[in-house]
């Protein structure tokens, strides 16, 4: 992993804007070999060791290899192991605080204003601390299977992942301990197994104090996750829904986004505008009691030729058919709902959705022909609202409001005469001036 002289130059330009503010500011290069890109062992061929090859690369980029310090040296700095030793930055203060910005897999790859601005405000506000509960087969986010969470959660390389935007992530069994009291927000990700007594009092304890919660359930779930979402007046609907469509699986949803969720919630409110939906498939609805004691606010919901299916469960084969005689309900129905009630001095919040798969590696990654998805929306939306609007970082600029010119039919003559006669006279005035 290198950094290269003629790099620091572009690298300074990058940071120009902070450093202005902090002249005191000093960047230093630590310059160092390991294992990291197995890209490049073609070009090792023959080098038996990992000194071999750094000497050959060294050699191949016309460097010394005596400025670069060995695996063991960098080690005694800083270990990067966890970091797959790429090349990252450390931002530290006087007091030895630290905080790390990356470089991510995107066009982009280094960090912008939201990373580093995140990155510095980590040092004067507490980063909010998620905990995804473990057991009972839930997504697993360091996984990165189709249905697991490490793209939105974990992974290190991608920008908007939840460790990158500012908070601390951490995975949590209730079966061996209780919520710890520095917990933000508990997530809850499509179990297949209920809670057993213990787990279920740990929990409710969190719930009684006023703790934050992401709840996702799935097709399936309903008798396993509604014991949980029961208390705070959410239920989710029997089946799975479905809407006909020519070309897509009846259980595929696109979901829209709400007035109400763009106007409470700022990662919508563009979405809302440009349209965007959120694919769903296999999404439960989720029906809601207000007397529980919270609100509640749709954030997505269903086209209006919607249904919850409850005979049908092969949705490749069968083609389903809406029958209310049996129980099945057509209508816009919420597929995410946002909660919130006042415990004590504090404002407890809550997201619950009758999907898991819509925030999963697989569906986040992929393109959908005819759907113009932001499904990454619900990430954003989601963990802004339950840390208070701490992370993830808002750095867009305000539109400007002076973007129309409105010209009157009588004002029209004065400008047009102005351009074909005033303005060359001026010119010409002006450059005559200049010869002379």
């Amino acid at each position: 992993a290198i950094a290269l002289p003629s790099q620091l130059k572009s690298d300074y330009e990058r940071f120009e804007k902070y450093i202005r503010f902090k002249p005191d500011t000093k960047m230093e290069y630590v310059y160092y070999y390991d294992e990291a890109n197995s890209q490049l062992d073609f070009r090792l061929e023959g080098c038996n060791t990992l000194e071999e090859k750094a000497q050959k690369m060294a050699n191949i980029l016309n460097l010394n290899i005596n400025m670069f310090l060995t695996p063991e040296q960098i080690r005694e700095k800083i270990d990067l192991r966890n970091e797959g030793n790429h090349f990252i930055r450390v931002v530290e203060r006087d007091n030895g605080q630290k905080s790390i910005l990356r470089l991510f897999n995107d066009n982009e790859k280094h960090p912008s204003e939201t990373e580093i601005s995140t990155a510095l405000k980590r040092f004067v506000v507490q980063s909010p601390k998620v905990a995804f509960l473990t057991g009972h087969e839930t997504r697993d986010i360091y996984k990165t299977g189709d249905r697991d969470y490490n793209q939105f959660a974990e992974n290190q390389y991608f920008r908007y992942s939840l460790r990158n935007q500012g908070f601390d992530v951490v995975t949590l069994s209730l079966e061996d301990q209780e919520v710890p009291e520095d917990i933000d927000i508990v997530v809850i990700a499509d179990m297949k197994t209920p809670f057993n007594e213990v787990e279920n009092d740990r929990l409710n304890k969190y719930i009684a104090r006023g703790g934050n919660l992401f709840i996702l359930g799935d097709a399936r779930r309903q008798e396993i996750m509604n014991p949980i979402t029961e208390q705070m007046g959410v239920t989710f609907m029997s089946g799975t829904l479905v809407e006909m469509k020519e070309n897509d699986s009846p259980s595929l949803i696109a979901g829209h986004i709400t007035k109400e969720a763009a106007q409470r919630f700022k990662p919508y409110t563009r979405p809302y505008e440009f349209r965007s939906v959120i694919t769903m498939p296999d999404v439960v609805g989720l029906v809601f009691d207000p007397s529980k004691g919270f609100n509640a606010s749709p954030v997505i919901v269903t086209d209006s030729l919607c249904w919850n299916e409850l005979q049908t469960t092969d949705f490749l084969d069968d083609k389903p058919q809406y029958n209310p005689e049996t129980g099945e309900k057509q209508g816009i129905i919420p597929t995410i709902l946002a909660l919130d009630r006042k415990v004590g001095d504090k404002e407890q919040r809550i997201v619950i959705t009758g999907d898991a798969d819509c925030v999963s590696n697989g569906e986040m990654s992929k393109s959908r022909n005819g759907y113009s998805s932001n499904n990454f929306t619900v990430i954003t939306g989601t963990f802004k609202w339950l840390s208070y609007d701490e992370y993830p970082l808002d750095t867009e600029r305000i539109n400007p409001e002076d973007n129309a010119v409105s010209i009157g039919r009588d004002a029209r003559k004065m400008v047009r005469y102005g351009c074909y006669a005033l303005l060359p006279l001026i010119f010409a005035a002006c450059g005559i001036t200049i010869l002379v």
